[in-house]
């Protein structure tokens, strides 16, 4: 019997032999640093020394320009990395190796999560010592990892993005086994309902856009000010964060396990 221990290895393989799948990793990447690297160079001390003058958690976000399109790259990642297989067939051999399909997911969910925080921790230290260290050699005042919540927003932010945003498409993907569909639904499903508070009663701005797992992260993060309608405190943000996953799990297990091939 194929253990967890041998899918993951099952799945590690296709993730290194598989061009598509290694292309938006490094897409991922690229747009991550990348955009920090531009906005360093061609925008200078000063225009970062602007930025990171503002009070609060507002200082930071210097280091999260290019996050965005990383998460959304990576989130095209992981919804490919499930629903990819069924459109070229290599599923018929997972599952042949693999009979119990919750272990094959399972075993996709934790590479996702750890590829997310590997690299969500990763970019947040580059793009730290590419805006201070312009700013230093500019003379502007620099952020140390000793200002308050600074470490929390670093470890936090991009990694959480990723890992969350990565296991969401990831586990629709696999109930819906098509990618494009996947990532636009995920988009706008975290778009709409920001968007739309204008245009509604307040009782929705107030309610609905803080639950949504775009601004649960910022919470986790320490980004979102008290009092904010994007504000959650530390513990309901992170029962409601996980509880979006354990959603997202059930439907993706259900679909993936019933579903024929």
């Amino acid at each position: 019997m194929t253990t967890l221990r041998g899918t993951l290895s099952a799945e590690l393989i296709k993730v290194r032999h598989s061009r598509v799948l290694r292309a938006v990793l490094v897409i991922s990447i690229g747009l991550s640093v990348g955009i920090t690297a531009l906005l360093t160079a061609f925008g200078g001390g000063d225009v970062l020394a602007q930025h990171q003058a503002v009070e609060g958690g507002g200082r930071y976000e210097i280091l999260f320009f290019g996050a965005f399109f990383g998460v959304w790259a990576y989130v095209f990642f992981a919804a490919g990395f499930t629903a990819s297989e069924f459109k070229d067939g290599l599923i018929n051999y997972t599952f042949a190796a693999s009979a119990k399909r919750s272990r094959v997911l399972l075993a996709k969910a934790i590479i996702v999560a750890a590829g997310g925080l590997i690299i969500g921790v990763v970019t947040s230290a580059i793009n730290f010592a590419l805006t201070q260290g312009v700013l230093g050699l500019t003379g502007h005042p620099v952020l140390t990892l000793a200002d308050p919540g600074l470490l929390r927003t670093m470890l936090v932010f991009i990694p959480a993005q990723l890992v969350i945003w990565g296991l969401l498409g990831l586990l629709l993907g696999a109930a819906l086994r098509s990618t494009t569909p996947t990532v636009l639904i995920l988009f706008l499903g975290s778009l709409l309902p920001v968007v739309t508070a204008q245009f509604l009663p307040p009782v929705w701005g107030n309610t609905v856009p803080r639950w949504m797992p775009g601004a649960l992260i910022e919470s986790l993060a320490g980004l979102s000010v008290p009092g904010s309608a994007g504000y959650l405190p530390l513990l309901p943000a992170v029962i409601a964060t996980v509880g979006w996953v354990l959603i997202f799990a059930l439907i993706g297990l259900r679909w993936y396990r019933s579903r024929d091939i």
